[in-house]
């Protein structure tokens, strides 16, 4: 796909040094103390290893997951950080992504997230990661489990920007009646033409039959370009 972003979402014991992909050094985009998100536009294509360092030894989990189509300028709208439920402004194309790191004890994820990781560590902490479907104004990332001293950061990725060449226009419509209406959302026969152009045929072997006859109430029938007047046809 085009317009690519990976995001490496981590949970840790003790703070980190960096995240690379193929060797590439990631941005880190928020930390709440034990929970941070990275990530990268336009990373290497193909399969390469994410690797996480620390300044510190430490327990560490985390998992990684890349988007197409993502705006490459402005790649998140929005991210956040609090406790065990928080909730991240978004659309409804967005897709939102969270870590959290709880000290004491397993966490437990929400309803509507799909799971990117979850991993109990002695200690004991609980690490979890997972991603959403966006929604309009906002989503909330909730994740359950024992203790007060919880970290959790939240992103929602922005996609491309639709332009006017993107937007989809009604063209044609049928109704449950089955009126068909060109240029009208509203057609009152079976065949309703809203539009200023009407109805032209160009080719020299276009034909038009009908057995029901032809009622013309605007405009004009015409004959080479030339309106003929009821008194004519």
């Amino acid at each position: 796909g085009s317009n690519q972003l990976l995001v490496v979402a981590v949970s840790s014991v003790f703070g980190l040094s960096g995240v690379t992909y193929n060797g590439v050094a990631l941005t880190q985009l928020i930390v709440n103390s034990r929970a941070s998100i990275w990530y990268l536009v336009n990373p290497p294509t193909g399969t390469h290893n994410v690797t996480v360092s620390s300044a510190s030894l430490t327990t560490i989990a985390g998992g990684s997951i890349s988007f197409n189509n993502v705006n490459q300028s402005t790649p998140f709208r929005s991210s956040a950080s609090g406790g065990f439920s928080f909730t991240a402004t978004s659309t409804a194309n967005d897709y939102v992504v969270d870590a959290i790191s709880n000290n004491s004890g397993s966490v437990t994820i929400g309803g509507g997230q799909t799971t990117l990781y979850n991993h109990t560590a002695s200690g004991p902490f609980g690490f979890g990661g997972s991603f959403a479907s966006g929604a309009s104004p906002s989503v909330t990332m909730t994740w359950s489990g024992a203790g007060a001293s919880v970290n959790h950061v939240v992103a929602s990725v922005e996609p491309v920007a639709i332009t006017g060449s993107d937007v989809l226009s009604e063209r044609l419509r049928i109704t449950p009646a089955g009126n068909v209406g060109i240029g009208t959302t509203t057609p009152g026969s079976l065949l309703s033409v809203g539009n200023t152009s009407g109805i032209n045929f160009t080719s020299a072997t276009s034909t038009f039959n009908t057995t029901g006859g032809l009622n013309i109430t605007h405009g004009c029938f015409a004959l080479g370009g030339t309106c003929l007047s009821a008194a004519s046809l």
